[in-house]
């Protein structure tokens, strides 16, 4: 990836008379060195709230002690000042992204409210509202198309509504692309010979808060959590059984299981047979 960096500032429009609501910069950018961190009490004080959508490559920020990847179609909220930091991971060859960074101090409350709630990183499906709503407000950033701070104002406030109403069940996650992020953790998982998945793995992936990522889990699949994983696990002992020479024992170690005789218990419940049946054919 090549580093490029385009920055529009708005400080005019804002000197014109501080409305309570305004559009202070945006830009778009390629970040590709380690030294791209930003600390969110390093920022000053006035409160701000800063929407950065990921394009290409993988970001990250940091928050509450925990660290979560912020992938292409995913965006990240964050608010000034508080306790985050986002950079470029060690693990990441760029991050390709626009941003707009919004000034007031309701805005600063709505946008805190929405991170405590949702989290930091939101997937935003192609096609969805708030991925046309945040598209058509940073493209009148860069073409500065604004007649007057009051209609930034107005646009500003638009796009506010429109992620807000998408936070609290407006609009679904679409087109499966939970689903998506979730199988790429399995399959990552397996191709590490790392443990298998827990809830608290599924969360993180997917960018969202638990109880956000919850109700999006069941709107998409009809399954809790707990069902899915259960499903998940019995759906990858099957492949193992029937693919590979790994013992019973070791089959469920892989995919999560405490014990044999829990894997088995549960095998039997869901499809009626035992593993050792399965796997000869006998169902």
């Amino acid at each position: 990836m090549k580093q490029y960096i385009k920055y529009y500032s708005f400080c005019d429009t804002l000197e014109e008379g501080f409305p309570p609501l305004a559009i202070v910069a945006a830009g778009e950018e390629c970040a590709v060195s380690g030294s791209y961190r930003w600390n969110g009490m390093e920022r000053g004080s006035a409160p701000r709230l800063i929407w950065q959508y990921s394009l290409a490559g993988e970001g990250a920020i940091e928050r509450n002690g925990t660290t979560l990847a912020i992938l292409p179609g995913q965006a990240m909220l964050a608010t000034l000042p508080d306790q985050h930091c986002y950079f470029l991971p060690s693990w990441s060859a760029g991050w390709e992204f626009y941003h707009f960074q919004l000034i007031g101090s309701s805005v600063a409350q709505i946008g805190a409210g929405l991170v405590e709630k949702y989290g930091s990183v939101l997937t935003v499906p192609a096609g969805s509202r708030l991925e046309a709503a945040s598209a058509s407000l940073f493209n009148r950033c860069r073409s500065r198309a604004f007649r007057s701070r009051w209609d930034m104002l107005l646009a500003s406030y638009e796009f506010i509504a429109v992620l807000g109403e998408w936070l609290s069940g407006g609009e679904a996650d679409t087109g499966g692309s939970l689903r998506r992020r979730i199988q790429r953790l399995f399959d990552d998982t397996c191709a590490t010979g790392a443990p298998f998945p827990v809830l608290d793995d599924m969360v993180k992936r997917s960018g969202y808060s638990k109880q956000y990522f919850e109700r999006m889990l069941k709107c998409e699949t009809g399954k809790t959590p707990t069902e899915f994983l259960q499903a998940a696990k019995i759906s990858r002992a099957c492949d193992l059984l029937l693919n590979t020479r790994m013992a019973v024992k070791e089959v469920a170690a892989s995919c999560g299981f405490y014990d044999s005789a829990c894997f088995c218990r549960r095998f039997r419940e869901v499809l009626k047979t035992t593993p050792s049946a399965y796997r000869k054919g006998i169902r």
